[in-house]
């Protein structure tokens, strides 16, 4: 396992654990949820009253707002949400941001899309795109955007705390960064183990959080 606290995300404040998996690639599982809600609300494909039926997280077809889906981790959302994008569109914001490299040549299946598969990125490209999240620096993305986006990731037990879990059988996820003025710092934590549960990697961060509350850690 890795996890890594940054302001500057090429030269990390603070790395635990296996220093080695900072470059290694792989699939982003639904932590690519977080891009790909930004470009739908820069586009205004969607708000945040809007629903779409889904039925992967539920015990039966129901309507989830953004929001929701984020939080569930709704594949079946974001697979109606890339479609509604379009592959136009998502290859326009992948050729100008980056961040994530294609896995193979031109886009698959919104599915393949919507679960991180079409994707490698490491800990350390996860850092370089929270970065310039939080600072609201992604290319071609205005305030409004952002301030809705903020509204999706918000996490209730840590107020100024925006973030993502995700996992798969390569592994798990959690993404984060803080607008508090305290803290403001960016966090990846990424373990290796398959099938790990992403709310474990959340859970440990918040505890680390509120183990150090009010003490001011600097880079």
């Amino acid at each position: 396992m890795i996890a890594a606290r940054a302001n500057d995300p090429e030269h990390p404040a603070e790395v635990i654990g296996n220093k080695e998996l900072l470059s290694k690639r792989v699939s982003p599982s639904s932590t690519i949820k977080v891009a790909l809600a930004l470009m739908a609300l820069q586009e205004k494909v969607i708000d945040l009253k809007s629903a779409y039926v889904c039925a992967d997280r539920t015990s039966m077809p129901s309507p989830l707002t953004l929001k929701q889906a984020m939080d569930l981790s709704s594949n079946e959302f974001f697979e109606e949400l890339t479609m509604n994008l379009g592959i136009p569109r998502l290859e326009s914001y992948l050729g100008r941001w980056k961040y994530f490299p294609l896995t193979e040549k031109t886009l698959p299946t919104p599915p393949r899309i919507a679960r991180g598969k079409a994707f490698l990125v490491s800990p350390q490209d996860q850092l370089v795109f929270l970065s310039r999240l939080s600072q609201r620096k992604v290319e071609g993305v205005s305030q409004p955007a952002y301030d809705l986006l903020d509204r999706v990731l918000a996490q209730p037990e840590r107020p100024g705390l925006f973030g993502k879990t995700g996992s798969d059988r390569e592994g798990a996820w959690f993404i984060a960064y803080s607008r508090d003025p305290a803290t403001p710092f960016i966090y990846v934590l990424r373990s290796d183990i398959p099938n790990r549960d992403g709310k474990r990697l959340k859970k440990l961060l918040l505890d680390h959080l509120k183990k150090n509350a009010g003490t001011n850690v600097k880079n």
